[in-house]
C-alpha cells in the first residue's frame, strides 16, 4: 500500500528534474556557458522563495494527514482554505517587493563575475512572476498528500513540467527570448498549475467527502486556535527551511569562489542530487501521510509499521538513485554542455553526487516522520544544529582541498541533517 501511494508521487517528484535537465540543456546548448553559471546562480537564489515557504506543503500534510485520521472533515476543508489562501497572499506580497529582494540577495554573491550576475538578475525577474501560482500549489500539494489523493499531486505536477517544457523551447528556440524565456516559460506553468490544482481539489471533495456550506468551513478556517497551531508549526518549519536554504545558498557562493567551470559544473551536479532529492522525498511524504493518520488516530502499531515499511522503501530508493547516478550521469553531462572544461569539472566531483543518496536518505525519512507527527520545533532545532556542523567542516576542509573540500563538507551536510534528528526520533518512540 505504502509503494502505491508513493509511485504518484515518485513520478510527479521526477517529472521536476526532468524540466530542470531540459532547461539546462537548452541554455548550456544554446546560449553558453555564461548564462548555465547564471541561472546556477538564480536556481540558488529563487530556491530561497520556494523552499523557504516549504511549511505550506509540510505543515498542511501533517495537519490534514491528522484530520483524517480522526475523521474530521469539515477540518480537512478548512486547513485546504487556510494553507491556500496563506500561500497566495505571500506570493502576491514578494512579488510587490521583488526588484529590492532580488538587488539584495545578489549581494550575498559578491565573488561572481558581471557576466554571471546579469543572466541570473534577468532570469529571476521573470520567473518571480509566477510565485503567487506556485505557492499556492505547495498548498495544493501539501492537502493532497495529506488525504492521499497522490494521483491529484501527479496530475498537477505533469501540467505544470510539461507547460514549462513546451513553453520554454517555444520562447528560446522559436522567440529567441534567451534566458529570460526560460524564467517566462516556468512563470506562465505556475499558473497553470494553479489552475490544474484548484480543478482537481474542487472534484476531490466533491467525490469523497461531505459537503459543507460556505459559511460552516468559514468558521472553522477562522478558529484562533487552529491558526495559533498552524502559525506555531509554519514557524518553525519556516527556521528550519531557512537554514537549509542558507547551507544551499552557501554551497552555492563557496561554487562561485571556485570560477566558472566550478559554478557551472555544479549546477549540473545539482541536477542529479535534485533528482535523487525527489523520489527519496516521495517516500518521505508517504511516511507523513501513514504516520500521521496513525498519530492521529492513536494507533501505536500502524505508527510503527508506517515507519519500517517507508524506511526499507526509501533505503531501496537511495541505492536505485546512487546506481543511476553512477552509470548514466557521463552520459547527460556530455549531453548538456560542449565545453570541454565544464565536462572534465564535472566527472571530477561525480563521486559525491552518488554518495550524496546514500548518506542522506535518512534525513528525508526522518523529515518525513516528524512532519507527520508535526514535532516542528524539533526539526528547527536540528536545521540549526546541522548548518553549524557543515560551516564548521567547510571552513576547515576548503582550505586543505578546494573544490574536493567544498564537496565533501555538502556531503557531511546530509550526514548531519540525520544525526541531528535521531534524538527527536527516540523521544518519539519514548513517548
Amino acid at each position: 500500500g505504502a509503494f502505491i501511494l508513493a509511485i504518484p508521487i515518485i513520478l510527479a517528484g521526477i517529472s521536476p528534474a526532468m524540466v530542470g535537465f531540459v532547461d539546462t540543456w537548452i541554455i548550456g546548448r544554446y546560449i553558453g556557458a555564461n548564462a548555465l553559471a547564471g541561472i546556477a546562480l538564480a536556481a540558488s537564489i529563487f530556491a530561497i522563495f520556494f523552499w523557504g515557504f516549504g511549511f505550506l506543503r509540510m505543515g498542511m500534510t501533517g495537519l490534514c494527514a491528522q484530520a483524517q485520521g480522526a475523521n474530521d472533515h469539515i477540518q480537512i476543508q478548512a486547513h485546504l482554505w487556510r494553507g491556500v489562501s496563506l500561500g497566495f497572499v505571500i506570493g502576491i506580497l514578494i512579488l510587490c517587493l521583488h526588484r529590492g529582494l532580488i538587488a539584495v540577495l545578489l549581494q550575498l554573491f559578491p565573488a561572481t563575475s558581471l557576466a554571471i550576475i546579469e543572466p541570473a538578475t534577468i532570469y529571476l525577474h521573470a520567473r518571480i512572476w509566477g510565485l503567487p501560482a506556485l505557492l499556492a500549489v505547495l498548498a495544493f500539494n501539501g492537502w493532497f498528500i495529506g488525504v492521499r489523493n497522490t494521483r491529484a499531486v501527479l496530475y498537477t505536477q505533469l501540467s505544470i513540467n510539461i507547460s514549462n517544457i513546451m513553453l520554454s523551447l517555444l520562447c528560446v528556440l522559436v522567440f529567441n527570448m534567451e534566458i529570460k524565456g526560460v524564467g517566462f516559460a516556468s512563470a506562465c506553468a505556475d499558473w497553470i498549475g494553479l489552475l490544474v490544482s484548484a480543478v482537481l481539489a474542487f472534484r476531490a471533495v466533491r467525490r469523497s467527502m461531505p459537503i459543507f456550506s460556505f459559511r460552516r468551513i468559514y468558521t472553522v478556517w477562522r478558529q484562533k486556535n487552529a491558526f495559533k497551531r498552524l502559525g506555531a508549526i509554519s514557524g518553525d518549519i519556516f527556521i528550519r527551511t531557512l537554514a537549509l536554504n542558507i547551507g544551499f545558498i552557501f554551497f552555492a557562493r563557496a561554487g562561485s569562489e571556485q570560477g566558472t567551470f566550478f559554478l557551472a559544473s555544479q549546477h549540473i551536479l545539482l541536477q542529479f542530487i535534485t533528482l535523487s532529492a525527489l523520489i527519496l522525498d516521495s517516500f518521505a511524504h508517504v511516511c507523513e501521510t501513514l504516520i500521521g493518520a496513525a498519530y492521529g488516530s492513536k494507533d501505536k502499531t500502524a505508527f510503527r509499521r508506517a515507519i519500517y515499511v517507508t524506511s526499507i522503501l526509501s533505503f531501496a530508493g537511495a541505492v536505485f538513485c546512487a546506481s543511476l547516478i553512477w552509470l548514466t550521469a557521463p552520459f547527460f553531462i556530455d549531453m548538456i554542455s560542449q565545453d570541454t572544461g565544464i565536462r572534465t569539472t564535472a566527472r571530477l566531483y561525480l563521486g559525491f553526487c552518488v554518495a550524496i543518496p546514500l548518506i542522506g536518505w535518512t534525513a528525508w525519512q526522518l523529515d518525513g516522520i516528524l512532519i507527520g507527527t508535526t514535532q516542528t520545533a524539533s526539526m528547527r532545532n536540528a536545521g540549526i544544529g546541522a548548518l553549524l556542523i557543515y560551516m564548521g567542516v567547510h571552513n576547515f576542509a576548503v582550505p586543505l582541498w578546494a573544490g574536493h573540500g567544498v564537496w565533501f563538507a555538502f556531503l557531511c551536510y546530509y550526514g548531519a541533517r540525520s544525526l541531528t534528528m535521531l534524538p527527536a526520533l527516540y523521544r518519539l518512540y519514548k513517548s
